[in-house]
């Protein structure tokens, strides 16, 4: 009980703790001595317990249990930014650190608030300095010192969230409160801007040169080379934390070898033959094959061999699981490419046709879908007679899935149905029905795609009757299934289904451990859509950010995955009023997506429409009507006919237009957009309806008031029965039918 913690001493706590959980006793005992001495030194509060810890440094879990923490103040600080808060005064006696379910939490208190008013000169150490100087100067970023507000922004919550770090995994503050104790004004900010500290490992055994440079980058004098916000140094300590090259770690190309090469040692000890095939092996591999064909039996083995090396490979990254393998990280492309150009010289022909299939697939898992491209349709070509009508099937549904993800729908839905017709001419075995439900699952998502959540239903319904023949094993399909049925559901608008779709397939990866999976990250991305419909944003925005994180951790910080993440986040900061952090979210992914992908990905045309939303929100108009011309543009040749999505784009569109005083685009654009709504998604669809009166506000506008009333009178039943009648949509109808009578 933590009122009794006070009176434990430490030999009582470890006694209490040292009987029946073999395994954890280190880590409860360093949770209870840290809260008993936290409780004995500060009411709580982490400054007490960084003060008091100098017994734990020969407990091995300590420092990244001190990363952790750190990581919970970064989640802290990081959704009062997004409120628009700045703190100012980050420091431990303002961190206050108590158990919940046996594990510290942190708290944050004193948001903006100088406690204490005094001169700079003769400063006590720990205490707020407010008026001429506002901040701590242990903890105070260079740019506090000049007086300016404007220059103070959320990386100077980072940078102190950076003197944080550095004392708990240093033990000692960055700039010694003896070095800033009695300065004036102008010696702190020399201080500050000249004197480096040295790197935490100078000062504690254990720190290495990642936290060195996570805490250098944190701590760097320009903002503009810091961090640029505490969820970036979060995510920075979740790579250290899973033992992935960091971001703040200096250019080299040796470094990041060497983090691959650490992770995976187990898997390359025993499949070294990889690196050698990969980085510069294969010419060799192949010509030691071509000579052996003198010898059939050998011949044998090296193709078995090889068949062995692209199994090995799938294995180590096709699910992209951060604890077996498959980050995008900079070596994992290194290795890919440095292969690609081996295989490009490959003489044998049947060698060649083993990796080129498996080159192709792992370029797709890293969201390489165009380097993916030009493998997968070599590895169609390259599929014999003799293979079988599976080998068939399954090089057309992986061509296909890639096209999918390229932005080219008419192209991957006929290489699906190919491949269905494929696979339903092979023996109905196991492996079969396993590839024929995947086949149908992606056809479902395609239909999505195009409008058609009906028949996505449809197809995911017969996708899921072949899974539950196969097994237990075939559990990350059937969540798959489940998934996509939440996005088909939440285009119905039957919300609600859509949640608990979402939540059992969830359910099902917790029961299985997989909760560190991308396939998580992507259900919880789902989910998080949902909640959004529902009005539940604050609970969306946790799941984003959450599946973002596991992303991250997989392919590394630029994935189109992560884009859709941080695009899909910024319509739940739309909802909230939020509308500079939706700008803000909306760049970082076009910025990712224009990396990845073609210029003509219908996935920009959604990040376009999300940030033109947010500037429109801001009354910032510069801009905005090209990124809609463009958005139109991408949809209309990914669609090549009416879309929903097309319907999106002419709606802000009209938007602008009557914000720009252009009346008669502004009705044309709103008339359009409610025909095309009306052709896509029904006259009762909640979009429709809004269109329409969107159009008959439009007309009112227009000083056409019988048009006007005309649309109101129609809708204003179907908005009553869908809608309700308190809903802002229904009055706004009721009361246009009122104003133009």
């Amino acid at each position: 009980h933590e009122t009794q913690l006070p009176e434990i001493t430490h030999e009582d706590a470890a006694a209490l703790l040292a009987h029946d959980w073999p395994g954890n006793v280190r880590e409860l005992r360093n949770v209870c001595e840290r809260r008993v001495l936290a409780a004995r030194r500060g009411a709580g509060s982490l400054g007490a317990a960084i003060r008091a810890d100098q017994t734990f440094d020969d407990v091995p879990d300590t420092l990244r249990e001190r990363v952790a923490v750190v990581q919970q103040i970064c989640a802290g600080v990081n959704h009062a930014h997004q409120r628009g808060v700045l703190h100012r005064d980050l420091k431990p006696s303002n961190l206050l650190v108590t158990l919940v379910d046996g594990r510290p939490v942190v708290r944050i208190i004193d948001f903006g608030i100088a406690k204490v008013m005094q001169r700079l000169e003769g400063l006590e150490t720990g205490r707020t300095v407010a008026g001429q100087l506002l901040g701590t100067p242990e903890y105070m970023a260079p740019e506090q010192t000049e007086l300016q507000p404007e220059l103070v922004d959320t990386r100077s919550d980072t940078y102190a969230i950076g003197v944080v770090l550095y004392e708990l995994v240093a033990g000692e503050l960055p700039h010694p409160t003896d070095q800033l104790a009695g300065n004036g004004l102008t010696e702190l900010r020399a201080t500050l801007l000249h004197h480096d500290p040295p790197p935490p490992s100078h000062h504690a055994r254990g720190v290495d040169r990642e936290l060195d440079w996570i805490c250098g980058r944190a701590l760097a004098r320009d903002p503009d080379r810091r961090y640029q916000s505490a969820q970036d140094l979060s995510d920075d300590l979740t790579r250290w934390l899973a033992g992935r090259p960091v971001a703040a770690a200096p250019p080299g190309r040796a470094y990041r070898l060497g983090k691959f090469v650490h992770r995976h040692r187990l898997a390359l000890g025993t499949g070294a033959l990889v690196l050698v095939l990969l980085v510069g092996g294969l010419l060799g591999t192949s010509l030691a094959l071509m000579r052996a064909r003198q010898a059939e039996a050998l011949a044998r083995a090296e193709s078995q061999r090889a068949r062995q090396t692209s199994e090995f490979l799938l294995d180590l990254f096709d699910d992209a699981d951060p604890t077996l393998g498959g980050s995008r990280d900079e070596v994992a492309e290194w290795i890919l490419r440095r292969g690609r150009e081996s295989l490009d010289q490959l003489a044998d022909p049947a060698l060649r046709r083993t990796f080129t299939p498996t080159m192709g697939r792992l370029y797709h898992t890293l969201g390489l879908y165009e380097e993916a491209a030009p493998l997968l349709a070599e590895a169609l070509q390259g599929v014999a007679a003799s293979d079988g009508p599976l080998a068939l099937g399954r090089a057309r549904f992986q061509l296909g899935i890639n096209e999918y993800d390229r932005g080219r729908y008419a192209r991957a839905d006929t290489l699906l149905r190919a491949a269905e017709a494929a696979v339903a001419t092979a023996t109905a075995d196991t492996t079969a029905q396993e590839l024929l439900s995947r086949i149908l699952s992606w056809r479902g998502t395609l239909a999505i795609k195009h409008g058609d959540p009906r028949a996505a239903l449809d197809l995911l319904g017969a996708s899921t009757a072949l899974l539950a023949s196969l097994g237990p094993g075939a559990w990350p399909a059937i969540v798959d299934n489940l998934q996509t049925r939440s996005v088909a559901l939440r285009k119905l608008e039957r919300f609600e289904e859509a949640l608990a779709a979402s939540d059992r397939g969830l359910a099902l990866m917790e029961a299985q451990g997989a909760v560190h999976r991308p396939i998580y990250a992507a259900s919880l991305h789902t989910r998080a859509n949902v909640l959004g419909q529902l009005g539940r944003h604050e609970e969306a925005l946790a799941d984003f950010r959450r599946s973002r994180s596991i992303w991250i951790a997989s392919f590394g910080a630029v994935h189109p995955h992560v884009g859709s993440s941080y695009s899909s986040q910024s319509v739940a900061h739309y909802h909230l009023g939020q509308y500079e952090e939706m700008a803000d979210l909306a760049g970082r992914a076009l910025a990712i997506q224009e990396q990845m992908t073609s210029r003509d990905h219908p996935s920009l045309a959604q990040h376009l429409i999300n940030r033109s939303v947010a500037r429109l929100s801001l009354e910032r108009h510069a801009g905005v009507e090209a990124d809609l011309q463009r958005a139109l543009r991408i949809y209309r040749q990914a669609y090549g006919g009416p879309h929903a999505n097309i319907a999106s784009v002419l709606d802000n569109l009209a938007y602008l237009y009557a914000a720009q005083g252009r009346q008669t685009e502004a009705l044309d654009a709103a008339r359009r957009c409610a025909e095309m709504r009306t052709e896509v998604l029904g006259s009762s669809h909640r979009q429709t309806l809004l269109a329409r009166l969107k159009h008959a506000e439009a007309l009112a506008t227009a000083d056409r008031p019988d048009a006007a009333r005309s649309i109101a009178a129609a809708i204003l039943p179907t908005l009553d029965a869908v809608r309700g009648p308190d809903h802002d949509h229904t009055r706004r109808a009721r009361d246009l039918l009122a104003a133009t009578e």
